[in-house]
């Protein structure tokens, strides 16, 4: 079943093409500037706490990148040790080149899979899931991710790159984290993307916004 909708918000019109698709629904971001430059999405899965900071604050080291906001996105664990543990995704502002973000990606222990999802994607960008997964009755399975903290970077040198500002706002009022110094690119363009668990992208519109967060379409896709 195949059908469309359109939303007006922030006095833009934005067409969304939906294709019913088991099994759960969601809605995430690219990572795609207005520039055609990336900013990171780091996924670590089935991992410490303590070790995904670790490796964060490597990427941040070696690529002098801005401050990361440190997500939960399924709910953390303990082990017997009382160590906590979980699938986690960081987000850094920076604007690089694309193969510079693999790059970057290559020195982590993430999902090669991760690295590689753009090559299915004709936008050819990460996407980092923002919603609730819903299942077909609109009941929510996994909720939505949960910002637990910042990571700071260790100087200022990040300052030195630009940084997307319709992602760092639009984050901000989503996670409601900490203001902290970027050197904004003054852009407002975001790309929305809904789609299916499976991986099948059934719908991708870009729309320009003003550091809101998108509508509640969750009864339009089921």
């Amino acid at each position: 079943m195949k059908f469309r909708f359109a939303r007006k918000f922030f006095g833009h019109l934005a067409e969304f093409h939906v294709q019913k698709l088991p099994p759960l629904y969601t809605v995430g971001i690219t990572n795609e500037t207005e520039d055609c430059y990336f900013i990171p999405f780091i996924d670590l899965d089935n991992v410490y706490q303590e070790t995904a900071i670790k490796y964060i604050k490597l990427a941040q080291r070696e690529f002098n990148l801005s401050p990361a906001i440190l997500l939960s996105s399924s709910g953390e664990q303990k082990d017997s040790n009382d160590r906590v543990y979980g699938n986690y995704m960081a987000i850094m502002f920076d604007k690089m080149r694309y193969h510079d973000v693999v790059d970057l990606l290559r020195l982590l222990p993430v999902d090669e899979l991760s690295i590689k999802m753009p090559r299915y994607y004709k936008y050819k960008s990460w996407v980092l899931r923002m919603e609730d997964k819903f299942d077909s009755n609109g009941d929510i399975i996994v909720g939505r991710p949960k910002y637990l903290k910042t990571i700071l970077s260790e100087n200022s040198d990040y300052l030195k790159h630009k940084h997307s500002e319709a992602h760092f706002h639009f984050l901000r009022k989503l996670f409601k984290f900490g203001l902290f110094k970027i050197n904004s690119d003054n852009l407002k363009e975001l790309t929305f993307v809904s789609y299916n668990t499976k991986g099948k992208y059934k719908t991708n519109q870009r729309t320009k916004m003003k550091y809101e967060y998108y509508p509640d379409f969750r009864s339009e896709m089921i």
